[in-house]
């Protein structure tokens, strides 16, 4: 009888040693989310504080403050007054620079005021003391945002109040036209029933 031979192979693969799952690396994960959230939580709620914070400090700073310039900086002197996180300082910025745009406006409609109340001032020594007036707003003002904006909120006022000044003129024109047309008429009636 033939002798068979047989024939062995061997495999190296895992011992198959089973894993005790604890639970304890999910438990840390679960930690660390809920931690990032307080954290974040936190984080929105001191934003949003310090964001109220600003804008009441801003719409509470003296007028006066809002309405000089440094002029070693540039700055408005109520803008280097804070200290605070970059979102909280771009609000305070924001409202500075809007009461300092309203005082500016103000301003200048108070002057355009004064200088159109001027007895029978004619729309040209209107805009030519206004302009001067402006002028030397803006030459007072530093270069920058507050310069640009000074002359523009200056020369469309200017524009639009001698506008309205040349109309109230020519109305004026007009009725006294018309006031001297009916006493000449009335002096002729009055000529001819004689």
């Amino acid at each position: 009888m033939p002798v068979l031979r047989q024939k062995r192979t061997v495999t190296n693969a895992p011992i198959g040693v089973a894993r005790i799952n604890t639970g304890e690396a999910e438990l840390w994960e679960t930690i660390r989310a809920n931690a990032k959230n307080v954290a974040s939580t936190a984080f929105t709620n001191l934003k949003k504080e310090s964001l109220n914070e600003a804008q009441d400090l801003a719409l509470n700073v003296d007028i006066d403050k809002v309405k000089t310039i440094n002029p070693t900086t540039g700055k408005l002197e109520a803008l280097e007054l804070y200290n605070m996180n970059s979102d909280a300082r771009a609000a305070y910025k924001r409202i500075i620079d809007s009461r300092f745009e309203k005082s500016i406006s103000d301003e200048i409609k108070l002057k355009s005021k004064e200088f159109s109340l001027i007895e029978n001032i004619s729309p040209q020594a209107y805009e030519e003391k206004f302009s001067q007036y402006l002028a030397g707003m803006v030459n007072n003002a530093p270069d920058g945002m507050y310069k640009g904006m000074i002359e523009e909120a200056g020369t469309f006022y200017l524009a639009s109040t001698k506008m309205n000044l040349t109309e109230t003129r020519r109305k004026e024109a007009l009725i006294e036209h018309a006031d001297f047309i009916s006493s000449e008429i009335n002096k002729n009636i009055e000529t001819l029933s004689i």
